[in-house]
């Protein structure tokens, strides 16, 4: 028998492999956790910064202000009206999305960083002829894989008024599919 063995045995080796897997594993899970602690709080931070200056904007707006595009001047107001009067005969909204997004929404999204530049999508809506004269509707907009949904209420403005749009709800949905909604 030697009296100086040097080295291990295969068990002493095997017991040091686990221990050493069993610490990896806690620390990999425990970083797993902490990250995506940070990203929700990450999606809250910018969810809440767009709803404050979606408050601010709507705030101001009931108060009217006029904004300047393409050298013709246009009043905003809250509820948003139509630019022009219902027509006689049609059930299909006469808002125009695209002016409210570039007159209204784009000064939201101006006001916080990284997210100017995308894509609005919407659909107008038809009323139901002489009984359903207020319908719900979305307008999302999409930019850097996460999405705004705004829910918004159009009301008929009948024949010689003009429909209107009145923003409901908000809802924040990020690359990781985390869902926020605000209600207005």
């Amino acid at each position: 028998m030697r009296k100086h063995e040097y080295g291990f045995t295969l068990i002493e080796f095997i017991v040091i492999l686990a221990l050493c897997t069993t610490i990896i594993g806690l620390s990999l899970n425990g970083y797993s956790n902490f990250s995506k602690k940070n990203q929700k709080k990450s999606s809250t931070s910018l969810a809440n910064k767009v709803y404050y200056h979606l408050i601010t904007y709507i705030n101001y707006a009931r108060n009217f202000y006029t904004k300047k595009i393409d050298g013709v001047t246009y009043i905003v107001t809250y509820p948003f009206y139509a630019q022009s009067p219902s027509k006689t005969g049609e059930h299909i909204d006469d808002f125009d999305y695209s002016l409210f997004c570039n007159l209204f929404l784009n000064d939201v999204f101006l006001n916080c960083e990284n997210l100017s530049g995308g894509t609005y999508l919407y659909n107008p809506v038809e009323y139901v002829a002489y009984t359903k004269r207020s319908v719900e509707n979305e307008i999302s907009y999409l930019i850097n894989d996460t999405k705004f949904i705004f829910n918004v209420l159009m009301t008929d403005g009948t024949y010689t008024s003009y429909d209107t749009l009145h923003i409901l709800s908000m809802t924040y949905i990020d690359k990781f599919n985390n869902k926020i909604t605000f209600n207005i």
